[in-house]
C-alpha cells in the first residue's frame, strides 16, 4: 500500500502507512512516551520548552485575533450607529424644511408675491406702457406716411382698375350666358 494509508486517505508522504506507524513498522516513533521511558519523562527538555513557547505564541496570537475581531465588530457597530444617527438627522432636517416652507408660503411668501405683483403692475402701467405707446405711434406714423405716398396711391388705383375690369368681364360673361354670345370686347380699352 504505497501512497494510501490504511484508513483509505492519501498520505502526503508516498509509501507511508499510518497503521504501520502504530504497529511499529517504522520503528519506535513515539519513543518511550507511553511506556514510562528511561528517564521518566515523556519528552526531552528541548522539545518540552519549544512546545511551551509555541503554545504561548499560539495563545497570544489567539488573543490578538480575538481583540482584532472585537475591534472590527466595534467599528462596524459604530459605523451602523453613525449611519442611523445621520439618517435621523436628515429626516429631521427634511421635516423642518417642509414645515418652514409651508409657514413661509402662508405668511411672508404671500407678502413677497403681492409686492412682486404690485411692482410688475406698476411697471406695466408706467415705463413699459409709455414705451409700448410710443412704439405703436411710430408704427402708425410710418403706415400713414406709406399710405400717403405717390407709389401707394398708384398701387391703390391699379388695384381698383383691375377690380372694375374683373367685374365688367363677369357681367358680360353673365349676359352672354343668358342671351348668347355677344361680340367680344377688349376690356383693356375701357376707360376706367
Amino acid at each position: 500500500m504505497t501512497g494510501i494509508s490504511s484508513a483509505g486517505f492519501t498520505s502526503g508522504f508516498p509509501g507511508f502507512d499510518i497503521a504501520g506507524a502504530y504497529t511499529g513498522k517504522y520503528g519506535n516513533l513515539g519513543g518511550e512516551l507511553f511506556k514510562g521511558g528511561k528517564k521518566g519523562m515523556a519528552f526531552d527538555p528541548l522539545t518540552l520548552g519549544l512546545g511551551a513557547v509555541s503554545s504561548g505564541f499560539n495563545f497570544l496570537s489567539g488573543m490578538n485575533q480575538a481583540a482584532t475581531s472585537a475591534n472590527i465588530a466595534q467599528a462596524q457597530l459604530a459605523a451602523q450607529n453613525a449611519a442611523i444617527v445621520e439618517g435621523r438627522s436628515q429626516a429631521k432636517g427634511a421635516l423642518g424644511s417642509s414645515i418652514w416652507n409651508k409657514v413661509f408660503d402662508a405668511t411672508t411668501g404671500e407678502d413677497l408675491a403681492f409686492g412682486r405683483g404690485l411692482r410688475e403692475a406698476m411697471f406695466k402701467t408706467g415705463p413699459l406702457a409709455e414705451r409700448q405707446r410710443s412704439q405703436e405711434m411710430e408704427g402708425r406714423r410710418g403706415l400713414v406716411g406709406l399710405e400717403g405716398s405717390a407709389a401707394a396711391q398708384e398701387l391703390r388705383q391699379k388695384a381698383n382698375r383691375d377690380a372694375l375690369k374683373q367685374s365688367l368681364a363677369e357681367r358680360q360673361a353673365g349676359m352672354a350666358g343668358m342671351f348668347g354670345p355677344i361680340a367680344a370686347r377688349d376690356v383693356g380699352t375701357f376707360f376706367v
